[in-house]
């Protein structure tokens, strides 16, 4: 049975947050999309030439603008993304016949015939070394690592490691050669940011911001799942015909405010003042943000706590180091909670009125890795409903249902 994702891209813009080696938003650096098998890499794809995606119980299929296509088997295959060198031609496919091999021994690439136009670059994108005319050898000093390696419009990997004398030398096979693919360039960068991930789905339309997404993979049960890097999930359930687009913003046309959602939202506990150690640092709830309402499902007292937005202050909501959460005691509220203090101390700020605040006494969440986050999964179905699902320190799971 063929199960179809689609994804139909006028053109990827992706730029983001700093790694190792891009120390900021760099529009000279945009989104590639790196495509991981068995956890190991195994390509990756400049977002300016992907004009779809569609995923089979068989395979992961990318389409470029150039008309190549590049599949990936659904089952372990997984995906990121990070802002790597634009134009390093890093869209992979497997030759058979190569027309050229290379190795590098004693500071130097030795190519197996004469080649043109020869361009070095390392893993992340950076440029090492280029060289206009004909060469069999072009003396360059590699250090320890994966570098890429371009010639008369194809590319090799070639993995250079040290020797027990200390010398550089490398694998004389090269490891996969590849076809470098030329896109004629979009001129859509000049102070364009653009971030968000937009899915619709169902008629309902989910923002993912690319800098949050830990990885991404799509699953035998026809759904797509994003593993964020504050912990939590976002699963689409059951959808075909999915498609996608790229925005400055982030966009929805449901009910919710997803984006809040999946950064302050999700399980969380709370603290209970009046009670003592564990039990009083194991109050529990799950929340989500609509456009109008700060909605907690209370899981102690088994009620859903409604608050309007209009209320709240926008800095609260707009934390990414928050949760939303409730606090117990004389005076109870439902609150933003968030450390204080290099992480030792947890701050309960009223989310209707900020100048009520309580902090915990101490660093008492050491049960739950030192947070009172709990990672949450979001499925989103095809009525527009949100079921959060959550295990517990005490793995205990809880699932909790809100209505669009």
């Amino acid at each position: 049975m063929k199960r179809n994702f689609t994804l139909g891209l006028a053109v990827f813009v992706l730029m983001a947050l700093m790694t190792a080696v891009v120390n900021a938003q760099d529009a000279d650096n945009p989104w590639h999309l790196v495509a991981f098998e068995n956890d190991e890499e195994v390509a990756f794809y400049n977002t300016e030439m992907i004009t779809g995606i569609e995923a089979t119980v068989q395979n992961v299929t990318i389409s470029l603008d150039n008309g190549k296509e590049f599949s990936h088997p659904t089952e372990t295959a997984t995906f990121g993304f990070e802002p790597r060198k634009d134009g390093t031609g890093t869209a992979n496919e497997a030759i058979t016949t190569p027309g050229w091999s290379v190795s590098y021994t004693n500071n130097r690439l030795h190519f197996s015939k004469p080649v043109t136009g020869i361009s070095v670059y390392n893993l992340y994108g950076a440029l090492v070394t280029h060289a206009t005319g004909i060469f069999t050898e072009v003396p360059v000093n590699l250090v320890h690592g994966l570098y890429i390696v371009q010639a008369e419009g194809k590319s090799a990997k070639v993995f250079v490691g040290n020797s027990s004398n200390g010398n550089v030398t490398a694998q004389p096979v090269v490891e996969k050669l590849t076809v470098a693919n030329n896109s004629n360039p979009v001129n859509l960068r000049a102070g364009i940011l653009k971030t968000y991930w937009n899915i619709t789905a169902g008629g309902t339309v989910t923002p993912v911001e690319m800098a949050q997404v830990e990885k991404f993979y799509f699953t035998l049960e026809n759904s797509i799942v994003f593993i964020l890097k504050n912990g939590n999930i976002i699963e689409l359930a059951d959808f075909q015909g999915v498609e996608f687009s790229v925005e400055l913003v982030p966009t929805t046309n449901s009910g919710w405010d997803l984006e809040r959602t999946f950064t302050i939202g999700g399980g969380g506990y709370g603290y209970n003042v009046d009670l003592s150690l564990p039990m009083s640092h194991k109050i529990e709830c799950i929340s989500v943000v609509s456009k109008t309402e700060v909605i907690i499902f209370d899981v102690d007292a088994q009620k859903e706590n409604r608050h309007s937005r209009s209320g709240i202050p926008s800095d609260l909501l707009s934390r990414t180091d928050a949760r939303i959460s409730i606090l117990r005691g004389a005076y109870t509220f439902s609150a933003i909670s968030y450390p204080i203090e290099n992480g030792e101390r947890i701050f309960f700020q009223d989310i209707a009125n900020p100048d009520m605040w309580v902090r915990t006494q101490g660093r008492y969440y050491d049960f739950n890795g030192g947070t009172n986050k709990i990672p949450t999964t979001f499925e989103i179905d095809k009525d527009g409903n949100l079921i959060t699902t959550y295990t517990n320190a005490d793995k205990v799971t809880r699932q909790y249902k809100f209505n669009k």
